[in-house]
């Protein structure tokens, strides 16, 4: 059983990450560009918090972030799919739970109902926005997100 139930999420995961990624890189990324351009800061010439031979202190600033292209697009497969495995864990200990038998249909359905309450209506009421870009006020957001939780 123990089995079953890690394939199932595996396989599950791996293949809503690989949509999720899909639609990240189309409307996503985009935004997440322009908005990087709003963060740049300018780069910090790396060094070290150890002292050197003289006795002064040096220190380490560098920032790593991924380069643009298949490094963004391979790191955010990479957590869309273990995202979307650990929903998988989450979505077959609340079909356990259920305490029903389960056809391959209510899989379905209990996953696209889950996709909806915690991904979709989120995202239809609070929409991505720039910095500096308000498109709603504070209480009308948190409205939103606590109506899609009940």
């Amino acid at each position: 059983m123990i089995s079953r139930v890690l394939i199932i999420a595996i396989v599950s995961g791996l293949a809503a990450g690989i949509v999720v990624t899909g639609v990240q890189v189309l409307r996503v990324v985009p935004l997440i560009k322009k908005a990087e351009t709003y963060e740049a800061a300018p780069r910090v010439e790396a060094h070290s918090h150890d002292r050197n031979l003289q006795g002064v202190h040096a220190h380490d600033h560098a920032v790593w972030a991924p380069n643009d292209g298949a490094e963004r697009a391979a790191f955010t497969l990479l957590a869309n799919v273990l995202t979307a495995i650990g929903f998988g864990f989450l979505l077959n200990a609340a079909l356990t739970l259920y305490g029903r038998p389960i056809s391959f249909k209510q899989g379905i359905v209990w996953g696209v109902a889950g996709f909806s309450v915690f991904t979709l209506a989120p995202g239809i009421g609070m929409p991505p926005e720039l910095p500096g870009m308000q498109a709603a006020g504070l209480f009308e957001r948190k409205a939103w997100y606590f109506g899609t939780i009940f």
